[in-house]
């Protein structure tokens, strides 16, 4: 019985070392690199060098997939679906409670995506995402106008031939909302088989859906009606583009 009370003190002495050993850890993770620790402008810097380094002096290419039944608007007719960017601008995004989440990317001649910054915390997440910032891992590269019907259907923009029209630069961009304070919303309803972030501005209180421009609210973080939406960004643990 000795023994056994003394083999469980030992234990307990080992396991409250191991938790003040990771709350220590989590504690200087958290102060050194937690991107809380960095201005918006100094996101958009460190966010920048990354973006040219891979993207204009790096061999990195900007790839744009969409369907047969699909046509690109806004383009030359030079346009293919793989392309080098010749230049880019960022523009900081943020989340319902006005908190930086995002930067968009807007690149020369076209293309776009949403990079994810991700927040710390005790665990910080960009220890579990792979990296400070995260490209999606699906989404974001294309996007089509949209609304509902009078069936509660999704209905997508269509050309004279009823193709569907997609578009190859950023929502902010073709909608010339670019000046105004850009927003990513974290959309996740029981009702609804779409999840995911998705663009939008906000006006007179309200949100307005880029893909639909409906008018919607968001109410502790939750988006109180569903939404036409034609794509979303999503953002894998561990995806290997991380970090830029």
């Amino acid at each position: 019985m000795y023994v056994l009370r003394k083999l469980l003190k030992g234990c307990a002495v080992v396991l409250l070392i191991l938790v003040l050993l990771i709350s220590v850890l989590g504690i200087l993770l958290l102060a050194e690199v937690s991107p809380d620790i960095y201005s918006e402008e100094k996101h958009l810097e460190r966010i920048a060098k990354r973006v040219q380094d891979r993207y204009i002096d790096g061999d990195a290419r900007l790839n744009f997939h969409w369907d047969e039944d699909e046509v690109v608007a806004g383009v030359d007719e030079n346009f293919q679906s793989s392309i080098k960017a010749t230049g880019f601008k960022l523009y900081p995004m943020y989340d319902w409670n006005d908190k930086l989440s995002h930067v968009l990317v807007e690149f020369e001649p076209y293309g776009y995506t949403y990079l994810l910054v991700n927040v710390g915390g005790i665990i910080p997440s960009f220890s579990v995402r792979g990296g400070m910032y995260t490209f999606p891992s699906r989404g974001a590269d294309v996007w089509s106008s949209c609304h509902f019907n009078k069936y509660g259907d999704v209905v997508f923009e269509t050309d004279d031939f009823g193709n569907n029209i997609v578009y190859v630069r950023s929502p902010f961009t073709v909608r010339g909302v670019t000046d105004e304070k850009m927003y990513m919303i974290d959309y996740d309803r029981y009702d609804d088989d779409i999840s995911g972030y998705f663009p939008a501005v906000k006006r007179n209180g309200k949100f307005v859906n880029l893909y639909s421009l409906d008018e919607f609210e968001v109410v502790n973080g939750q988006v109180t009606s569903k939404q036409a939406i034609s794509d979303t960004a999503h953002y894998m643990p561990f995806y290997p583009q991380f970090d830029l």
